[in-house]
């Protein structure tokens, strides 16, 4: 991969220019707009020195997305935004969007299925970036892919390893172990975990997936394992319909405990989800897990995904010059990698003397 003037003209940060959430009470604004911003303003400097090319951003106006959306003949809502997020299926839109990112290099934040296809088919080279489902260490990372071999290729050799994952959920059991004493959890039990009402990670053949999933989901685990306990997203306001739903299976209750002292207690068995992110930090835990929307959907499933390349966690080195001095032009210096060992006493121990 070159990032040299013949093949680019500029870097554009973009992400999801389709979604659209019914619950916010104005819905043309694009809501990804935020996680553009941000991921300019941390990133914009370093990847325009090291290319020698302008960064700019790309989010259509309110009035183009609307626009787009009676092209496609579908209504401005969630459920239009999810039936193409995987497969736009509109000509016209496509090459709006294929003129708007000609000749650049493509930061994205969350790229959906529909628009990676748009990049993959007009030869668009693609840097995604995601929060990556592994949230129990020191800090988050972030997710990266590409559809440039030697991009992808970098990405690889940056990644965070299983030495450092591993060396996080030891950390996080040690310091469970000594958090979480009073338990009140059936033994052979499993834990539901819940989302929120509107994301991608919920689309499943163009459709989010409904509560009624949800119910279902419940009725299978209670017959399976008797005790359910249904964990809430922790950014979730609207319980009620779940609530409803709760009291018709009597083996159900909800949980209120932190996630990492659940992902240690023994007595749990199995961990479930519809599609949370949080079924991958189980795993690392070693837990048994159990997801209803198949793994064709989830972007973090190697070999599995059905819509592009899957994302690899990447080191805190992202926010240097150095990361990216490496990502686009190849250098080699040596990267910062997570330290799981710094702290790691205070953290485990949970007690505090003196500062």
């Amino acid at each position: 991969m070159t990032t040299s003037s013949s093949k680019f003209d500029r870097i554009v940060f973009t992400s999801d220019l389709l979604k659209v959430d019914d619950r916010l009470p104005n819905k043309a604004p694009n809501p990804q707009t935020i996680n553009v911003d941000w991921i300019y303003e941390l990133f914009a400097t370093f990847v325009s020195k090291v290319t020698g090319l302008p960064s700019v951003k790309y989010v259509p106006d309110e009035q183009t997305r609307i626009s787009w959306y009676h092209q496609m003949s579908e209504n401005f809502s969630s459920a239009g935004w999810a039936k193409h997020y995987n497969t736009l299926g509109n000509e016209r839109v496509a090459q709006e969007i294929k003129d708007a990112l000609a000749r650049s290099l493509v930061v994205g934040f969350e790229m959906p299925g529909g628009l990676i296809k748009i990049l993959d088919g007009a030869g668009i080279t693609y840097i995604d970036l995601s929060i990556h489902p592994i949230r129990f260490a020191r800090d988050y990372f972030f997710g990266c892919r590409s559809n440039d071999n030697e991009l992808a290729n970098r990405i690889a050799s940056m990644a965070v390893g299983s030495e450092y994952i591993d060396g996080f959920v030891r950390i996080s059991k040690a310091r469970s172990a000594r958090v979480y004493r009073n338990r009140k959890i059936a033994p052979g039990s499993a834990i539901f975990l819940g989302q929120l009402e509107i994301d991608s990670s919920l689309i499943e053949n163009g459709t989010i997936t409904s509560s009624r999933a949800t119910e279902y989901a419940l009725l299978s685990l209670a017959a399976d394992f008797g005790k359910v306990y249904y964990k809430f997203h922790p950014h979730r306001k609207d319980r009620a319909e779940i609530e409803t739903i709760l009291k018709k299976i009597p083996s159900c209750e909800i949980l209120e405990v932190n996630i990492y002292d659940l992902l240690w207690a023994p007595e749990v068995f199995c961990f479930a989800s519809l599609s949370s992110g949080s079924l991958h930090e189980a795993r690392a835990f070693g837990r048994t897990t159990k997801r209803f929307i198949s793994p064709a959907e989830d972007p973090y499933c190697p070999e599995q995904y059905a819509h592009g390349p899957t994302y690899l966690p990447v080191p805190s080195s992202i926010f240097t010059e150095s990361f990216w001095r490496r990502l686009l032009i190849g250098d080699d210096t040596v990267l910062q990698t997570p330290d799981y060992v710094d702290g790691a006493f205070k953290l485990s121990l949970n007690q505090k003397w003196g500062r």
